[in-house]
């Protein structure tokens, strides 16, 4: 049994193990470090480092554990990213560990920030100044952006007036700035269908990640809203949105910002063929038809009732 007593002289952490082979494991080992961080109960990261070079050898080497009938793989700097323990993760980083280390789901600390919407998490990584790979991807073939993206629209969908929600939605908007801080591409596709983080937003139907999109600076954004997830355009995918209260929104933003109503994709359907069939649509085709007749008209369209 190990004990240590953080430099605020808080009641002794108390860590058990079976052994201290680096080959052998304490099942119990992440779980009671993962709770003693998130509780703030450590505030040294010296006493992390310690705990692992003791228990384990180097403390960025991996650790292993078995949890509810799976294998669980973390690190120290995973540990203490996932309790949102900023200033930890700093330290340790700056200490040696490896910043691009992976888990059982091949998240790097940067996966597990904009996953959790931790900025905090982020921020620690950029400001340690240290090479990241912020392309990375888990076994999802997500990147961090990626991960960031989905989980806003997951908080959107989910919304509702408490500041809980706002809060939450702050915090990962928060992590996608920083991310593009950081040089993420936001050009970059996921391996399974090719999606951008514009195609991941506008499928979710989130008009306030597509007007931040789009807004971002750059020569490449006519490009970027052009690029084809298996052969969809983002608006393809906004005239797919059917019903929706902010499809023809997106539609006009997507236009207004150089997205391409001729493009056509694998089924050699342009965006106006994938509109809901009748009448209420009729505006949204002269929307998309209006383009061949000059891109002043978009401006000057009815809305829809």
């Amino acid at each position: 049994m190990l004990s240590f007593t953080n430099r605020h002289k808080r009641a002794p952490i108390i860590l058990q193990s079976r052994s201290c082979c680096p080959s052998h494991t304490s099942s119990k080992l992440p779980l009671v470090l993962y709770c003693n961080l998130k509780q703030g109960r450590i505030q040294n990261p010296y006493c992390v480092v310690s705990l692992f070079e003791g228990l384990h050898g180097p403390f960025s080497s991996l650790l292993v554990s078995w949890r509810c009938g799976r294998i669980e793989i973390s690190t120290p700097l995973l540990v203490a990213a996932a309790a949102n323990q900023a200033n930890i993760v700093k330290d340790l980083i700056l200490l040696g560990a490896d910043v691009n280390a992976v888990d059982q789901k091949g998240q790097t600390v940067l996966h597990l920030g904009a996953t959790y919407g931790l900025p905090s998490v982020i921020e620690a990584v950029l400001l340690t100044n240290n090479p990241v790979n912020v392309e990375a991807r888990n076994f999802e073939g997500l990147t961090p952006l990626h991960c960031a993206v989905i989980a806003h629209n997951t908080a959107l969908q989910a919304e509702g007036l408490e500041p809980l929600f706002q809060h939450r939605l702050q915090s990962l908007l928060l992590c996608i700035r920083l991310l593009l801080q950081l040089r993420a591409d936001y050009k970059s596709q996921d391996l399974k269908s090719s999606k951008t983080i514009l195609h991941l937003a506008v499928q979710a139907a989130n008009l306030p990640l597509i007007e931040f999109l789009l807004r971002l600076p750059g020569q490449e954004l006519q490009n970027f809203v052009n690029m084809k997830a298996h052969g969809n355009t983002a608006l393809h995918m906004a005239a797919g949105l059917h019903g929706h209260p902010h499809q023809e929104q997106i539609v006009r933003l997507l236009l207004q910002h150089g997205a391409d109503p001729s493009a056509r994709n694998l089924e050699n359907e342009q965006p106006v063929h994938l509109l809901a069939p009748g009448t209420a649509t009729e505006q949204l085709r002269l929307l998309l038809r209006s383009r061949r007749t000059g891109p002043s008209l978009i401006h000057h369209l009815p809305s829809l009732p």
